[in-house]
């Protein structure tokens, strides 16, 4: 089953798919040609990811517990590993969209729907 939400960062807004099903979380973005300006996806409760098969570059957005940012990957590329310990949820975003948001550590993530 999978969620939907909006969260807000730097001023902008992204809609999210929230990945709570083993499945939905193992695919991820695979099979998928790009990822939209404005939309993310969202993987609760995960601090390391890959982008083994992807075919596109991401940005990666690891969130604490507390929906602040610690940690940013910018453009990493398909056939890479990552991971932030101090994260609980990681959210993946097109290549520049940290950037287009102001997303930076210390950015407060805030939900704008559940």
């Amino acid at each position: 089953m999978s969620g939907r939400g909006i969260i807000r960062c730097g001023g902008e807004s992204i809609e999210l798919e929230v990945a709570l099903a083993a499945g939905e979380r193992m695919k991820g973005l695979l099979g998928r040609d790009s990822l939209e300006k404005g939309r993310g996806f969202l993987l609760p409760a995960c601090s390391c990811v890959h982008t083994l098969f992807m075919r596109f570059p991401i940005d990666l957005v690891y969130i604490d517990g507390e929906m602040n940012v610690v940690k940013v990957c910018r453009n990493v590329q398909p056939y890479r590993f990552s991971c932030c310990l101090r994260a609980e949820s990681t959210l993946e975003l097109a290549a520049g969209e940290a950037d287009r948001c102001g997303i930076e550590p210390g950015t407060k993530i805030e939900r704008v729907e559940a």
